[in-house]
């Protein structure tokens, strides 16, 4: 069964574009054939279609009980002046209508139309046809109209208990036949709230069971608040559309909303599209939507917004707002100043531009879906999952996490974060910008975002062991402490050496090019040399120290580079880097800072 939370009825004059922009989640509508000056159907299958893509329901218009001559079964031979108003002609009209009881709906003492014998199987076989014909062309399902004049004939009759479970027998029959062709095809009645009671077995017996069954939304037209309360006790748990068409209405908004959905049609005509508003108030609302595209507003409070299945959007305005989105195509808004705000993302979410939401989440930080989250240009928190996640925090300042699995991160300006704890699988953050990493933060690699790009970018690790990618412009890669591996790619790139030496704090410069690059020591941790260009007295090949003078000694046989802070004196050399490919190098690649 569908979940509805919103719903309109228009049987005729549809403007399509209103409809399939608007936030209903259910449409009902007439959708019989056309037939001579019936001007039917009010929209075209195509159209129905359309509106189902959009994760709506739409049933279509069938009366159980009553007939007139805008169907495409009636015969004009049937009454005395070939129309509803007219009297049944024996002989000539059918059984179901030749003992007809006179209807005026609008109750201007004139017959508008005539109720049938509905328990009359060649009755029920023209409502069957019309239902199975409304699902099998494209229709979710059908909305039985008139349910509830069992009581009007029952009156007539002098048995209400029997009209009412032969209402009840021919809902039946109905949905047998179309869900025999769509087993998931949907059931709306225009009913009576006490057809439970009216039936033989009482509002909890057999009979009841099965209707309850039948029906999938009961939808009650202008009754007040004690026949509503009295459905409420027998038919408990069932999903209940109120209508209210007319003036006064019959309750105010609180009674309805407070029983089931509430639409308002402007007439009872139902020839217009009618209002409607979720149930906002200024404190903290718990909003939920259906499976079309709903628009949820919330008012003041800490509301919690939770549109459904549809490309919903999502309204909190003030307070501390929670919304839940499980479509790639919900749009959640919050202007400036408007609390501290929450997304939880059950699908990959990235938020709008201009919308002040701070924090971006997977719905469950513990599951292992793969998840997409990208912020916007304000400054977010973005918190990922235990699953493989790409996190982009766009524009500002961002606080990003995951909680686990080989994560993605973008970042693009200093200021943002990117926090990941030890065994969290091996992530990854590519900069659009010079970026360093976090004391702490156990990211493995640390790479530009395109490794042939020219725009400068300089890239700082941090106390673990991590790996930094330049690319192909005058890149300065530092990794921090640790054993890091740099590889600069193009351009004149610069190795920083600025932590202190010694406990594994090696580093493999993979691509260095004496022709082009640099290797920058920080003299506070090469105390030994002074700032500046390299002496070339200070540098020796080989593997030690030849006099006082050395200070930076380079094993060409192995590519690996020592400090040794007194040169041929007592005091061991510390090894600090290594040069893949060992290449030829000198004094003049190496820069005191």
């Amino acid at each position: 069964m569908p979940t509805i939370s919103s719903y309109a009825l228009q049987l005729s004059t549809v403007n399509f574009t209103a409809i399939s922009t608007s936030t209903f989640d259910l449409f009902i509508t007439e959708g019989a054939p056309l037939a001579p000056g019936g001007g039917f159907p009010a929209i075209t299958d195509t159209q129905v279609a359309q509106l189902r893509g959009q994760g709506r329901t739409v049933v279509g218009y069938v009366n159980v009980a009553v007939t007139d001559d805008a169907r495409y079964y009636w015969n004009s031979s049937w009454t005395s002046n070939g129309h509803d108003t007219g009297t049944p002609i024996q002989g000539q009209a059918p059984s179901w209508l030749d003992q007809a009881v006179p209807l005026d709906f609008d109750l201007d003492n004139h017959q508008d139309a005539l109720i049938v014998e509905y328990w009359d199987p060649a009755w029920q076989q023209i409502v069957i046809d019309q239902a199975v014909a409304l699902v099998q062309r494209g229709y979710s399902g059908v909305y039985l109209d008139n349910v509830g004049i069992y009581f009007r004939v029952g009156e007539v009759m002098g048995n209400t208990a029997l009209m009412a479970d032969r209402m009840m027998d021919l809902i039946h029959a109905v949905r047998t036949a179309i869900t025999a062709v769509n087993p998931n095809a949907v059931v709306v009645t225009n009913t009576n709230p006490y057809i439970g009671t009216d039936s033989s077995g009482g509002g909890f017996g057999a009979k009841v069971a099965t209707y309850r069954a039948d029906v999938d939304f009961h939808l009650i037209e202008n009754q007040g608040t004690a026949a509503l309360d009295h459905f409420a006790t027998y038919f408990a748990g069932e999903p209940l559309l109120i209508l209210q068409s007319v003036t006064p209405a019959p309750l105010t908004y609180d009674q309805a909303w407070s029983r089931g959905i509430l639409y308002t049609a402007p007439n009872t005509g139902y020839n217009s599209l009618g209002t409607f508003a979720y149930p906002a108030t200024a404190g903290a609302d718990n909003l939920a939507g259906g499976d079309g595209p709903n628009q949820i507003s919330g008012l003041g409070g800490n509301d919690y917004l939770n549109g459904g299945a549809g490309a919903d959007t999502l309204s909190g305005n003030g307070g501390d707002d929670i919304f839940i989105v499980d479509n790639a195509g919900d749009v959640t808004v919050e202007a400036s100043g408007q609390g501290r705000d929450v997304v939880y993302a059950s699908v990959n979410y990235s938020l709008a531009a201009g919308s002040h939401i701070e924090v971006l989440s997977t719905i469950s930080q513990a599951a292992a879906t793969a998840m997409t989250l990208i912020g916007n240009e304000l400054v977010n928190e973005i918190y990922g999952n235990a699953g493989a996640n790409f996190i982009d925090g766009g524009g500002g300042a961002d606080y990003l996490a995951a909680f686990g699995g080989d994560d993605i991160y973008i970042v693009d300006a200093a200021g943002d974060v990117v926090a990941e704890a030890a065994s969290e699988g091996r992530d990854v953050v590519y900069a659009k910008a010079s970026w360093a990493l976090g004391a702490g933060s156990s990211v493995e690699v640390l790479s530009t975002i395109s490794s042939g790009a020219t725009t400068a970018i300089n890239l700082t690790g941090n106390a673990l062991d991590n790996e930094l990618y330049g690319n192909a412009g005058a890149n300065t890669l530092n990794g921090g402490a640790g054993a890091d591996y740099l590889m600069g790619y193009g351009g004149s790139d610069n190795f920083a050496f600025t932590t202190a030496l010694g406990g594994g704090n090696i580093d493999q410069i993979a691509d260095f090019n004496a022709a082009a690059d640099t290797i920058l020591l920080d003299d506070a941790v090469f105390a030994a040399l002074p700032a500046g260009a390299l002496n070339a007295n200070a540098f020796v090949v080989g593997t030690t120290a030849q006099d006082s003078t050395d200070r930076i000694v380079y094993d060409s046989a192995t590519g690996n580079l020592y400090y040794d802070a007194d040169g041929s004196g007592a005091g061991a050399a510390v090894l600090f880097a290594t040069l893949v490919g060992h290449p030829t190098i000198t004094a003049s690649d190496f820069t005191v800072i």
